[in-house]
């Protein structure tokens, strides 16, 4: 009896470089291909460029074995990095070029501004966070060979505890490829509730047979896998104006035309800001405000966090003296464009040599040598200390500084 065809090829004769009827040779492709496949493009600006695969951590109990450092003298089989997480609009991850001692970081820079304003919160998001980077075994998955890894500094430290015997001071070498300790340890909970517990240490030494690893972590030592990015393009990022999808990381001069400067912004007039608010679906009603002024600083805080906002130079209107212009038509007549020149808003106008010459004619017990640049909030706040009952409406003007402080935080 006759077999029918469908019944006959079925899947089992599908083998590597079968033939068809037609003459053509099927290949097969590896799992490894196909697997990369189904990842996608995700080359995003990223601070470890290396051959080796990222190790993460199973949902389990984990076992590991370190592999030795192989740089200029080092101490310790894990090497140091301080990490920037979650930065533009693609929440890209930068090396802290400042603490691996690269130059100049811009969001370090921001960082002690909003300390300085006492928003403690924003500044432990912008503080760069310590890691150890390592290379390792992962023994559940041997095959797939050497990985590395940016290890939390406190399972670092627990780990470390445990090679120093206690009693004896006998030290246990667990990197070692020819007498060295498989290191185990258990995983709890995702993304920012991550939790690395109960580290231990294999009770037999084993051999780290694997020569290829060896060789890898010879001829690429950790701190070669670095990879640092410049601080322009880490500040063009920061304030939302680069993508970190793939580029040359050359500079783009391609203008984008849905971000605005800060200048841009309180220079709108009211119609103009209605429309941005519109735009952009802002949640700010403009019945809350008298002033545009009033209106455009926290429009601006909400473009920025909204990654909207595009630096230009030092032309910072919130942070500076710089005077404002232009006109537009009025909304109804429910906002006023600027409020009027009272000794308030003229203090608040003042960069730090007219705020010194203010201290000085009116004879004001403050030191001007003791404020900065970046301390002009607090110089203002210390006038208006040393004015008090000198001048009506100061507490007015105390109540205006610190909204304006509230307005500097909310637009980060």
């Amino acid at each position: 009896m006759r077999k029918n065809k469908r019944e006959s090829s079925g899947r089992s004769g599908r083998g590597r470089g079968r033939n068809s009827r037609s003459g053509f040779r099927y290949k097969e492709r590896s799992k490894e291909n196909m697997e990369e496949r189904a990842v996608g493009d995700n080359r995003f600006d990223s601070y470890i460029e290396s051959e080796a695969k990222s190790y993460k951590a199973g949902e389990k109990q984990n076992w590991i074995r370190f592999l030795p450092p192989t740089w200029d003298n080092a101490q310790h089989y894990g090497y140091d990095i301080y990490v920037h997480y979650e930065i533009g609009p693609d929440n890209a991850s930068y090396l802290c070029n400042r603490m691996m001692s690269k130059g100049d970081c811009p969001i370090c820079d921001e960082m002690k501004i909003a300390k300085l304003e006492g928003d403690s919160e924003y500044a432990s998001k912008l503080d760069p966070k310590k890691r150890v980077l390592v290379y390792l075994i992962d023994r559940d998955k041997e095959n797939e060979g050497i990985k590395i890894w940016a290890m939390p500094p406190s399972l670092d430290v627990d780990i470390a505890k445990l090679c120093v015997d206690e009693r004896s001071g006998e030290m246990y070498y667990i990197d070692d490829p020819e007498g060295g300790f498989d290191v185990g340890y258990y995983r709890e909970g995702t993304k920012l509730n991550t939790r690395y517990k109960a580290p231990q240490i294999a009770r037999r030494t084993s051999v780290m047979d694997d020569q290829e690893a060896l060789q890898f972590v010879i001829d690429n030592p950790l701190p070669s896998a670095l990879n640092f990015y410049k601080a322009d393009y880490i500040k063009e990022v920061f304030d939302g104006g680069a993508s970190t999808t793939p580029h040359s990381n050359e500079d783009d001069d391609t203008e984008d035309k849905n971000h605005y400067t800060e200048k841009e912004i309180m220079d709108m007039g009211a119609d103009d800001l209605d429309e941005l608010v519109e735009e952009f679906t802002l949640n700010i009603d403009a019945e809350d405000y008298e002033y545009d002024e009033d209106f455009a600083i926290d429009i601006i805080g909400l473009m920025r966090m909204k990654h909207r906002i595009k630096e230009e130079g030092d032309d910072n209107p919130i942070r500076s003296n710089r005077k404002r212009s232009g006109s537009s038509k009025a909304s109804g007549g429910k906002r006023k464009k600027r409020k009027p020149d009272t000794l308030q808003n003229k203090l608040l106008g003042m960069d730090i040599d007219e705020l010194d010459e203010f201290v000085e004619n009116n004879e004001l017990d403050l030191d001007t040598e003791e404020y900065a640049e970046d301390e002009l909030d607090e110089y203002r706040e210390d006038i208006v200390k040393e004015m008090s009952g000198k001048d009506e409406g100061l507490d007015d003007l105390k109540d205006k500084l610190n909204k304006r402080k509230r307005s500097n935080r909310s637009r980060r």
